[in-house]
């Protein structure tokens, strides 16, 4: 249900096939404002979008905490 975005959401990570085959509900992705490698890369903010995944990252939410139970999925930001 959840994916923790690899490589700070780089182009090379989190691939269509990757997507379709995982079918994440929830994606987080991790990394600085203004860093000077350019993540997370655009085309895999539309990849996430496209496969309407809800997306958290530490930029917009600070530190995301993900509380599971045995019914539920919670998350919760740090900011």
């Amino acid at each position: 249900d959840v994916l923790k975005v690899a490589h700070h959401g780089d182009k090379s990570s989190t691939c269509e096939d990757f997507l379709e085959a995982a079918q994440p509900k929830y994606a987080v992705i991790s990394y600085g404002e203004d860093n000077p490698y350019g993540v997370p890369e655009p085309v895999v903010l539309q990849r996430l979008q496209q496969f309407d995944v809800t997306l958290f990252t530490t930029v917009s939410n600070g530190t995301v905490v993900l509380t599971i139970t045995p019914d539920s999925l919670r998350f919760t930001s740090m900011k």
